[in-house]
């Protein structure tokens, strides 16, 4: 029997629109962060609520006896078959974009109210904009991780005496959930080929140097918490005997960001003028992107932390941007039901050259929100209002710190 996590931080948000007619539930995020298995589970919460089994119309387009559901008109046929006379039902659809055209197949089920309808889709559909384009205002979308540091520990899925052990095995293989069910050797194969799924199936079609995408893609997920500048990229790739221009890079760097492999921070100018020239930077999706991609290359603390702390921010439903400051930065601006929170990441505040810098620029900050330090020290270092989170007790496997 496969072991199953409640995926609670997900199922939470999802829940208030269970029973809602006029909206389509879009679940999205990268390829195998366990999108499907969250559309099992709220099946599984509406059955236990006692909605009947008959009720509750479950596809999934890329199984066995529906490979030929390839457009709109099969979708219709097989819908009309499977949804005929029914009334107050509950329809799942996972990865509906095989069927070219779903679009107004779907919307014609949501006018006409009679079932509360909940949607995949691969990356591949997501980057075309027909979501938007045709269910603009009839859908709510929901961006779907991979575990969290949280959940993985909930799981059982890491290995390590203590917490500091299980922290670098994270970082280190990341948190796609199947991932769990290899031995440390054979992860690096699995995520690599979830990878090439992408490219293959997501981006093949876009890309017209494979070669160069994937060069583009080694530099940026080799260097997580790096600044996105296109210059950059090509000066690199130059060095590499690799020439491009920095228009073919831009459209490289926005695929991997829509294939869910990066995610891209927008600047938050707290203080000074706005600058056309700033630039975002890039994080990734999954931890075990960068073991996958360089095996044999060791474990960079700095940015790793820095990037557990983005994607722990943002399962949790905040939107989450980099503070610049006229001289210097804040790591992380999270925002959520309008209340922001500031966030400093750091390795250790042992140094007082370290804590200094680290705290000065939070000081800078004339306003009443929260502010916080997180770091690896066991230590505390709260300091002027400033508290300090210890990176795994304090922030990772905790809530205080929320904003309520």
């Amino acid at each position: 029997m496969t072991k199953k996590l409640i995926r609670e931080t997900y199922l939470s948000k999802i829940r208030p629109f269970y029973d809602d007619r006029e909206m389509i539930k879009v679940l999205e995020g990268m390829r195998r962060a366990g999108k499907s298995t969250i559309l099992e589970q709220i099946i599984d919460e509406l059955s236990e609520r006692g909605v009947r089994e008959e009720d509750i119309i479950y596809i999934n387009l890329e199984r066995r006896g529906y490979k030929n559901i390839k457009n709109a008109e099969a979708l219709e046929k097989l819908l009309g078959e499977r949804c005929e006379s029914k009334k107050g039902f509950y329809l799942f659809v996972d990865e509906i974009q095989r069927a070219k055209g779903f679009e107004e197949v779907i919307e014609a089920y949501r006018a006409e109210g009679e079932c509360s309808i909940f949607i995949t889709g691969s990356n591949s559909y997501l980057m075309s904009g027909e979501l938007s384009t045709y269910l603009t205002g009839r859908y709510i979308s929901f961006e779907i991780y991979p575990f969290s540091f949280r959940e993985a520990h909930l799981y059982g899925g890491l290995t390590g005496e203590d917490d500091f052990e299980k922290l670098q095995d994270y970082m280190t293989y990341g948190g796609l959930p199947r991932r769990y069910s290899y031995a440390k050797q054979e992860v690096g194969i699995y995520v690599e080929s979830i990878i090439g799924e992408i490219i293959k199936k997501d981006l093949s079609k876009r890309v017209r140097n494979e070669e160069l995408f994937e060069a583009v893609l080694t530099y940026i997920c080799l260097n997580p918490g790096i600044t996105i500048s296109y210059s950059s990229i090509q000066k690199y790739l130059r060095g590499e005997g690799v020439k491009t221009t920095r228009k073919t890079i831009g459209k490289y760097v926005n695929l991997l960001e829509k294939a869910k492999l990066i995610y891209l921070l927008k600047p938050d100018f707290l203080k000074g003028k706005q600058s056309l020239k700033a630039h975002s930077k890039s994080y990734l999706t999954d931890l075990g992107i960068r073991k996958a991609l360089a095996p044999a290359m060791e474990l960079d603390y700095s940015s790793m932390l820095e990037n557990i702390v983005f994607l722990e921010l943002s399962s949790r439903g905040y939107r989450v941007r980099v503070g610049n400051l006229q001289k210097g930065e804040i790591d992380f601006v999270a925002e959520k039901g309008g209340k922001l929170a500031y966030f400093q990441v750091t390795y250790s505040l042992m140094e007082t050259k370290t804590r200094e810098r680290e705290y000065a620029s939070l000081l800078s900050l004339d306003n009443a929100y929260p502010k916080y330090v997180i770091s690896l020290d066991p230590l505390n270092y709260d300091y002027r209002g400033i508290r300090h989170l210890r990176l795994i007790k304090d922030f990772l496997l905790s809530e205080e710190w929320e904003i309520r």
